[in-house]
């Protein structure tokens, strides 16, 4: 007898649950459509925006972003190109300055720091001797 009340119970409990797990199920399947209803609304007043038109617009934004970054990427480029280019025209400068007659004193003058750094030098290896 007791066996037959435990199992009364239990179908009893299985009953309510199912009943329950069905509520539930109905419930979720109302607010689905009640969803499916605010999103059409939403679309046909244009505050939100169709799938694909959301997608063409990402897929633009990542373009966009995609050209800024090569952008800043071949910035080191031509700022490395600028630097080359500057180095050359100081040599190529150089080279003329070279060429250029010196008056007797400038070669005076660069004879005289010449020979200072030469005894400088000579007189550090002393000292490190």
């Amino acid at each position: 007898a007791e066996h037959a009340v435990v199992i009364n119970t239990l179908i009893a409990a299985d009953k309510a649950v199912n009943i329950q797990i069905q509520q539930v199920e109905a419930a979720q399947r109302r607010v689905a459509e009640a969803k499916n209803r605010l999103y059409w609304v939403l679309l046909a007043t244009g505050s939100v925006e169709k799938p694909e038109e959301k997608r063409k617009r990402k897929a633009e934004r990542r373009k966009e972003e995609e050209a800024r970054q090569a952008k800043l990427a071949a910035l080191p480029a031509a700022k490395r190109e600028a630097k080359k280019e500057k180095r050359y025209k100081r040599m190529r400068e150089g080279r003329k300055r070279k060429t250029e007659k010196l008056s007797p004193a400038e070669i005076e003058k660069r004879k005289a720091k010449f020979q200072a750094k030469k005894i400088r030098r000579q007189a550090r290896q002393e000292l490190q001797a």
